[in-house]
């Protein structure tokens, strides 16, 4: 088994790809104001309490991106794919639209950008499927993705009824 070397990372001076000057993360800027907060105090017996809002703001991306869940169990399980379906799999990683856990595919464009042939797309469609990676919904050529392998936005906001606390 390999033993991971122990990396001084100031003798990596700096990530080429982020010297270049194309290099650039565009952002977005969003004001919003926090939840209400209460500060309790008890004063002669009597609890009081105020409430008020706090102007924030975050910054996000502006690019869309995908997330990979990067559990041991989960690398493994597609790792274990075939190469089509592995390939597809990351195909569909570019085409997930934010916020949705469905995507239909254009198989047509699939197959041209990855130079695959119909029995080449099916097959890796039901090695997906046979995985557990996606399903079909009522729609041709429209998948539910499993949000546990990947996902593009917020997790925690779509399945709120679907949190637990570790």
């Amino acid at each position: 088994m390999a033993k991971k070397p122990c990396i001084d990372e100031s003798k990596l001076i700096s990530n080429p790809f982020v010297n270049s000057p194309e290099f650039t993360i565009r952002i977005r800027e969003f004001k919003e104001e926090t939840d209400v907060v209460n500060l309790n105090k008890i004063s002669n017996g009597v609890i009081l309490q105020a409430a008020f809002k706090i102007p924030t703001s975050r910054v996000v991306e502006q690019e869309n991106y995908t997330k990979l869940f990067t559990k041991q169990a989960f690398r493994l399980h597609i790792m274990a794919l075939s190469s089509r379906a592995r390939d597809l799999f990351l195909w569909i990683t570019y085409e997930l639209d934010s916020g949705k856990d469905f995507l239909w595919i254009n198989k047509v464009r699939y197959m041209k950008e990855c130079t695959v042939s119909l029995n080449t797309y099916k097959e890796s469609i039901l090695d997906l499927t046979t995985a557990g990676v996606i399903t079909p919904t009522v729609y041709h050529d429209t998948y539910w993705i499993n949000p546990l392998f990947f996902f593009n936005g917020d997790r925690i906001k779509k399945y709120q009824d679907k949190l637990t606390t570790v």
